[in-house]
């Protein structure tokens, strides 16, 4: 699992530190122009390792997970949509040890000066995690109980009404909440998933679900963890089917992209939400001069006579080259 990315403290503030982990694991597809990776996010410590273990049996889950914030490896590289996983703890105290690679980028958050570790990790999630990742499992045991799961849900209250493409947002990362502790049988699972519904659907959560793993613990790790394994799995299919019909179902070339054009917005500390197409095109005209230049190609393409559908086959991909993020067009 590598190292990704980290929060830094010092007299000014807080920064984010980016080792360049998810290019890397981009890197290492078959084909990431044309592979469209779901993202799984992971949230926990002890009965999180050990069902990432079984989860991922083929993937070294345990090297680096004591190195910065999140750490994420790829599942499925060959495949046609492999799986990002990323894993994360909650702590109240302070960071994880710093990597022992050099961060490739830090981004110095505004305003951070005299807040908590707690607070920062708030922001991480709410505002550059939960917009991009496809499911969210949190493993209640190692959160402080499922007391802490719902003030949680509630402290990080809602994400951007909008999308990444800064329409209504149509897709929310779907929660799945596992239940591992054989002690904790005070509340069933049907009125955990309830109360945990009302808390946090719509406004940061596409659906919530429990896994109760409770009454497996004699079970091997393998045969204990497929209940969540089936269910991630069907949550995964379901976004991934949201997406693809919101068009938002992002190559892997363009989501690692979207991310560093994310982790830059937050870093800026701005009001507004992130927007995935703003940020594409930076410098892009806006509707009164794409009217305007318009206008004088169609001028000058009917005194050189050019056909009318040469002049239209022109205008579309110019339109069409102009929706990619820069450099996108060569790969």
């Amino acid at each position: 699992m590598a190292a990704w990315l980290g929060l830094e403290h010092d007299e000014g503030g807080w920064a984010i530190t980016d080792n360049d982990a998810m290019r890397r694991v981009i890197n290492g597809m078959d084909c990431p122009a044309n592979q469209h990776p779901s993202i799984a996010l992971f949230v926990g410590h002890t009965a999180k390792a050990q069902a990432l273990r079984s989860l991922y049996p083929h993937n070294n889950t345990g090297r680096h997970r004591k190195q910065g914030w999140a750490q994420l490896h790829l599942s499925g590289a060959a495949t046609s949509h492999p799986v990002i996983v990323i894993e994360s703890s909650l702590s109240r105290t302070s960071p994880p040890g710093p990597s022992q690679q050099e961060p490739l980028r830090r981004y110095p958050i505004p305003r951070t000066r005299g807040r908590s570790y707690e607070d920062l990790q708030s922001l991480l999630y709410r505002d550059v995690l939960l917009p991009i990742v496809d499911t969210v499992c949190v493993f209640a045991a190692d959160c402080g109980g499922i007391r802490h799961v719902q003030h949680l849900l509630a402290s990080w209250g809602s994400l951007p009404p909008t999308g990444l493409d800064g329409a209504a947002a149509s897709v929310r990362p779907r929660w799945v909440i596992v239940l591992t502790d054989p002690d904790d049988d005070a509340v069933p699972a049907g009125g955990i998933e309830t109360t945990l519904q009302a808390t946090a659907v719509p406004h940061l959560a596409g659906s919530v679900a429990v896994v109760d793993l409770r009454p497996r613990q004699p079970l091997s790790r393998l045969s204990r963890f497929e209940p969540l394994r089936r269910r991630l799995s069907l949550e995964l299919d379901e976004v991934r089917t949201l997406r693809a019909n919101a068009h938002l179902l992002f190559s892997a070339l363009h989501l690692e992209w979207i991310f560093r054009g994310l982790l830059r917005h937050v870093a800026q500390g701005p009001a507004s939400p992130f927007n995935c197409i703003q940020a594409c095109r930076p410098q892009h005209l806006d509707a009164d001069e794409v009217a305007q230049y318009l206008g004088i190609f169609l001028q000058l393409a009917e005194k050189t006579q050019i056909a009318d559908p040469f002049m239209a086959t022109f205008i579309a991909s110019a339109f069409l080259m102009d929706a990619y993020p820069p450099g996108m067009h060569s790969e």
